[in-house]
């Protein structure tokens, strides 16, 4: 239709007056209410023209006599004569009429009711047949689906309700796979399903999910099950975010657990607390805006559901979506959230999708989503046949990423020739955009160098295996190190295998040390445990291939150990070159993008060329001219270059910066704008082509790789990107408080917390130097004090500090304050350490630090300010030295305390050592300020010397200086035991772990400068010393030449330097100051004689039975700050009955029992730490040190020394060592059954007095 608007030009106000002014005089006074009722205010529509000067408007007047309105109202109109006039309003028209009586009557009677009606029916009426809502698209713009797609960065939370019984078959929970596809965060299931299969059933069972079943009642503090599971080393919370398993929370009771259904009422008293908890946990875990809460509605019974639903749209708002089959089920629901005003009308339209069967419900959600894998997992058997690994169990095995034979075998791929062209460009160009390598860039045969050392890694891995090939071996990526990480490796080690398994091939991509080191203890543990219960010969168990960054590749490596540098040779640089000319030809035939834009991949091309990355890197930031782009691409760069671990980052993480100019803006999706899910903008799909270079994308970031991430291509590039923005006016560490500062931590969530770990790993980490030796700080904390100062980085740890209130980052800043000699700032964050985790050990450690640092510097500063040959000393000086190593020493021995009931991976003995060499500085300052060092000696181990130079002390100082020699003795002798009587479990690899010889170096050092202050050069001693003091003395001679254990006399060059200690101990043994060193030292001599093969005749066999009785006798009622184990362990091994010694003197069975069960005591209280360990496999573990063998008298007793192993290997698997001939012909063999799970031993052993009598032996290690 063709025509033209013309618009009238008048006064708008003008207009409305006369047109209600006409309305007032046409229609009388009773009705005028009700007409202005009906008739609408009119509107003024602009008319436009390019041609117009003046403004028109075309006028538009609705009249609406609707009859909830109007009724049987009849409405009169004036003409100008003032006759009222009939207007009948009908389908032709208006058509006044004159009134007459006749009418008027005919109208009121009959016609008027006839034509209210039938308005009224009209009115009622659908104007037009309404169209069928897509409910296909609404979903899609509910769920975030773009371009048909769900949004990688959403993390979806199901809540089920409960479902008809009718309704629980395999076909219609076939309708539920979807939920795989969906990968939610976590299920919320309210339907208790007993005696019948439900959702989580289905899953589990038809379609081999592996599930982390859980119920309210974890969350919920008060309960059981979270006190008990905090009893664990992990948290559990801190567990359930790393694991891959999805949390399955049973809300409604679950048969399983014994937790029944409740009535509404009940679980508003019971579970409603710990469901609350969940949903917090929840809401605190996902950013805003990136939830995508789904309400399925299976049924109507969902009365405790409904009680839950407000909590969690309160939480979730505009990030929840109810999808059920009809309004039948939903009203209820809708009415009662309606009434209490959770939601309105409005988002119950927008945010719900009623009316789609399961069935589609299942095809849309399927079609949105991304694929799982489709074929099956085949590995390897002992026989050289692949075997079938089962969906389910491979998603059990959750901590391995287990490579199978088939793993990129995808017949969507394999059938389809140009399908498979297309994937193999796509992941080349993104492995050489710097994407991670994947299994397919290993399947396509020229994606991936051959690097020239490894044939050399090769032949290790084949020799470690035992000659046989790797390609017959599994392949395992290990994400975490537990125990039940072991316990999978077993299970697959023993998947389908009935006897011999081969060995598996562990990878482990830059694990944490210690983890490794615990792992490595465990796997050792089961494979003593293994090769004891096997029927053959167990040459090799598992084999763990390391692969370890270090930004400084140390000078010397171990034999095992195989360095790859960021350098090529021309053979491997050939290769690139080739390849490029090959990526060159694939982008001039349209296959492929320019390899200009795949960094990596040239970064590798130059050799590692500094220049090209340097100048490639300024390139691509000056073509970024977003500010929000720079500030995300300096923040990512900053955080990959001090962090060489730094993982890909979540998106999400950065929504605050990158959407902050929109703040408030609602961005919807689809075609329907009332449809559109309110989420943030997706503003990582629009970003620049210039940053997207720069950038790398990962399927998997966050603690249990749940969420898309990004980081930059690769860390050297990171490094110069950040170079480009550190210029002048910023400086490091501006731009690390400008990104403390930032929105990023406005909130606190699972993404900004992954970003806010990698800053705390920034402030701790410590990397190693080429010698192995960890450096002082963190990278960045060296930056800043290399290039600004000491303020600038205490600023920055500060600055974390509030931010996370992480002790560790405490303990950083008190160690850096130690740095700069800032003593009272160092103490106040030391002990602020100790205050928000005073059970860490290694926190006190920091804190005795503090004290040990102060008194070195003030020993420096006097040392070299002071006249040596002065004799007079400054008591001044003297008093604040003192003090200072009080402080020092006793936070030592707290660190020491604590360290012994600690039940983490890592063994700290550091408190011992500080304890001692603080003594050591304190004795050596003392001397430098004036004391003799034969007055100091004579002041410290006689009790009643007090020398009048040393009388200004107070009777505290006294009494500390004399108590030294005591603490000296008992601390050392604590770390002689922990080295000689425990053996370490753990890895030791030259520049992995730490080296034990360096201990035992450390020690010897320590002894040497004791033995200053505490020991006697020479053996005589004068006639007029009081018998007291020459036993001291002579024990004193003992410990300054080596005598405090066997193996510190085995260690003793000359067998004859032994007979003076011989002498030295008689005499004390003899006298009446002995005391249970002398016994004990005399015994071990005596043993250490017999090893060395050197023959005496000062004490007999007899004698020596005796000895080891009193000793027992002695220990037992002794006092002693720290007991002799050698008394329980003589004890036995002299009194034990044997054929031999049927006619010795020895104890009886009863006493032998006691002393065991003392002994075990004894052991315990000096090494409490294993007692909590006593059930694990890792850690350390008491060493067998004797034997009871054949012969007679002294031959009973067998040292491992005495013993040759001719396979020279720590352990034989198969336990074939106990079959060689030295170990047949020299033991003692005692009959007995295994009992308690192989840990200990019950025999029968015949006592003097003639018969049988059981006895129970624990073994070393479980059989």
């Amino acid at each position: 239709m063709e025509g033209v608007v013309k618009g009238l030009c008048l006064s708008r106000h003008e207009c409305i007056r006369l047109i209600n002014s006409k309305i007032l005089q046409q229609f009388y006074n009773d009705q005028h209410t009700l007409v202005f009722k009906c008739i609408r205010p009119p509107k003024f529509i602009d008319v436009s023209s390019k041609d117009a000067t003046v403004q028109t408007y075309v006028i538009e007047v609705d009249i609406v006599p609707k009859f909830d309105l109007v009724g049987e109202e009849a409405f009169f109109v004036k003409e100008t004569s003032g006759h009222p006039v009939l207007y009948l309003f009908n389908e032709n028209g208006i058509s006044p009429q004159h009134i007459t009586e006749d009418k008027v009557r005919t109208y009121i009677t009959k016609n008027r009711s006839l034509l209210s009606e039938c308005r009224k029916r009209e009115e009622n009426m659908p104007k037009c047949i309404p169209l069928k809502e897509d409910l296909r698209q609404k979903m899609l713009n509910l769920l975030g689906a773009n371009n048909d797609h769900m949004p990688k960065d959403s993390c979806p939370l199901v809540f089920l309700s409960p479902m008809y019984p009718s309704r629980c078959t395999d076909d219609e929970l076939h309708n539920f796979e979807f939920l795989i596809e969906l990968d939610p965060s976590a299920f919320f299931d309210f339907d208790f399903s007993k005696d019948r299969k439900g959702v989580n059933y289905y899953l589990e069972t038809c379609k081999n999910q592996a599930l982390n079943t859980l119920t309210t009642d974890n969350f919920c503090p008060q309960s059981f099950e979270q006190y008990s599971t905090k009893e664990n080393t992990f948290n559990w919370v801190e567990e359930m975010r790393q694991s891959k398993l999805k949390p399955w929370i049973f809300c409604n009771g679950y048969e399983a657990m014994s937790k029944s259904q409740m009535s509404k009422k009940e679980w508003k008293f019971t579970s409603s607390k710990g469901f609350k908890e969940a949903i917090r946990f929840y809401r605190g875990e996902i950013p805003v805006g990136r939830a995508l809460v789904i309400f399925l509605l299976c049924s109507n019974q969902y009365d405790v559901l409904l009680e839950a639903a407000e909590e969690v749209i309160l939480n979730f708002k505009n990030e929840w979506v109810v999808i059920a089959e009809n309004h039948a089920i939903t009203d209820q629901w809708f009415a009662e959230l309606i009434r209490r005003e959770t939601i309105d009308k409005e988002e119950m339209e927008k945010r719900s999708v009623i009316g789609m069967n399961w069935g589609h419900v299942n095809q849309t959600i399927k079609q949105i989503s991304s694929p799982q894998r489709s074929h099956c997992c085949e590995i390897p058997t002992s026989i050289g046949v692949y075997c079938h690994l089962p969906e389910k169990k491979r998603n059990e095995l959750h901590d391995l990423d287990i490579l199978s034979r088939n793993e990129c075998d995808d017949p969507a791929f394999l059938k389809d020739t140009v399908k498979l062209e297309e994937k193999q460009i796509k992941v080349s160009e993104d492995y050489y955009h710097g994407a991670a390598i994947s299994w397919w860039n290993f399947w396509f045969s020229d994606h991936v160098v051959t690097r020239d050392v490894h044939q050399k890694l090769e032949i290790m891995l084949r020799d470690a295996l035992d000659g046989k090939n790797t390609d017959d071996e599994n392949r395992i990526g290990l994400i975490t190190t537990t125990e039940q990480t072991v316990d999978q490796i077993i299970e697959l080690r023993n998947f389908d295998e009935k006897d011999d398994p081969k060995p598996l091939l562990l990878l482990i991509d830059n694990g944490e040390e210690d983890k490794i080191s615990d792992l490595f203890s465990i796997l050792q543990n089961k494979a003593k445990i293994a090769a004891r219960r096997s029927n053959s010969e167990i040459k090799v168990f598992c084999v763990l291939l390391l692969c370890i960054r270090r930004a400084i590749i140390p000078t010397q490596l171990d034999q095992g150990s195989i360095a790859l540098k960021h350098f090529l040779s021309q053979k491997e640089l050939f290769w690139f070159q080739t390849k490029r000319k090959s990526l060159n030809e694939n982008y001039n035939d349209q296959k492929g993008i320019h390899p200009k834009y795949l960094i990596s991949f040239n970064i590798l091309t130059e050799n590692f060329n500094q220049k090209y990355i340097r100048s490639t890197a300024k390139e691509f930031v000056e073509a970024v001219d977003d500010l929000d782009e720079r500030r995300l691409l300096k923040y990512l760069s900053l955080l990959q270059m001090f962090d060489s671990d730094c993982p890909p980052l979540p998106t999400s993480a950065f929504d605050p910066i990158m959407i902050s100019y929109k703040k408030g803006l609602k961005v919807t999706y689809g075609l329907v704008r009332n449809h559109g899910r309110q989420i943030f903008n997706s503003w990582d799909t629009k970003i620049s082509d210039t940053l997207q270079l720069l950038l790398n994308r990962s399927s998997q970031a966050g603690l249990a790789k749940q969420l898309s991430g990004l980081s930059i291509i690769h860390p050297l590039f990171a490094k110069e990107i950040f170079s480009c923005f550190k210029r002048q006016p910023q400086c490091t560490s501006q731009i690390v408080l400008e990104l403390l500062n930032s929105p990023l931590f406005s909130s606190c969530n699972m993404s900004s917390n992954e970003v806010l770990r990698v800053v705390q790993n920034m402030m701790k980490k410590r990397e190693e130097n080429e010698m192995s030796i960890k450096m002082k700080f963190s990278r960045l904390i060296m930056k800043v004090l290399e290039e600004e100062n000491d303020l600038k980085a205490a600023e920055i740890l500060i600055k974390v500090f509030q931010m996370t209130k992480d002790a560790m980052v405490c303990q950083q800043i008190a160690r850096l304050y130690i740095h700069c000699q800032k003593w009272e700032s160092a103490v106040k964050y030391a002990r602020t350490a100790t205050e928000i985790k005073p059970q860490s050990s290694f926190l006190w450690d920091t804190y005795g630090q503090v004290y040990m640092k102060q008194l070195l510097a003030k020993y420096l500063t006097i040392s070299q300010s002071c006249d040596t040959s002065s004799s007079s000393m400054n008591a001044t000086d003297v008093i604040n030295a003192i003090d200072i190593a009080k402080m020092g020493i006793e936070k030592f021995q707290k660190e020491q305390e604590l360290s012994e009931y600690e039940t983490s991976r890592t063994y700290n003995d550091a408190g011992y050592y500080g304890e001692l060499r603080m003594i050591i500085l304190l004795l050596d300052m003392l001397r430098t300020l004036g004391c003799p060092k034969e007055l100091l000696r004579k002041y410290l181990t006689v009790p009643t010397c007090l020398p009048p130079e040393m009388s200004y002390l107070n009777q505290v100082s006294v009494e500390f200086l004399k108590g030294l020699e005591e603490n000296a003795e008992v601390t050392l002798r604590t770390i002689e035991e922990k080295l000689t009587q425990l053996k370490d479990g753990t890895y030791n690899s030259v520049h992995v772990f730490v080296n034990p010889m360096i201990i035992k170096n450390a020690v010897g050092n320590i002894k040497f400068n004791l033995n200053t202050y505490f020991g006697e050069e020479g053996a005589l001693i004068g006639a007029d010393v009081p018998e007291r003091e020459k036993a001291d003395l002579r024990r004193r001679y003992i410990r300054s030449n080596g005598g405090r254990s066997l193996f510190n006399y085995l260690r003793i060059d000359d067998a004859k330097d032994l007979y003076p200690i011989l002498d030295m101990l008689l005499q004390n043994v003899l006298s009446d100051n002995l005391e249970i060193f002398d016994i004990v030292n005399l015994i071990t001599v005596v043993i250490a004689l017999k090893i060395k093969k050197e023959k005496h005749t000062k004490i007999s066999y007899n004698e020596l039975v005796r000895l080891s009785r009193k000793c027992y006798e002695k220990v037992i009622s002794s006092k002693e700050r720290r007991q002799y184990l050698e008394a329980y362990m003589y004890l036995v091994l002299f009194n034990w009955p044997t054929e031999s010694r049927s006619k010795d003197i020895i104890c009886s069975i009863d006493q032998l029992r006691d002393a065991t069960k003392r002994w075990k005591e004894a052991f315990y209280e000096n090494h409490p730490r294993l007692k909590e360990l006593a059930n694990k496999s890792h850690g350390k573990k008491e060493t067998t040190i004797f034997f009871l063998g054949k012969g007679i008298e002294m031959d009973t007793i067998v040292h491992y020394e005495e013993l040759g192993d001719p396979y020279n290997r720590r352990f034989i698997k198969g336990d074939k060592i106990w079959e060689t001939p030295d170990f047949v012909t020299k033991l003692l063999r005692i009959q007995g059954t295994l009992i308690n799970e192989g840990t200990e031993v019950s025999c029968n052993i015949t006592p003097l007095t003639g018969g049988l009598t059981p006895f129970v032996v624990p073994t070393s290690l479980q059989i």
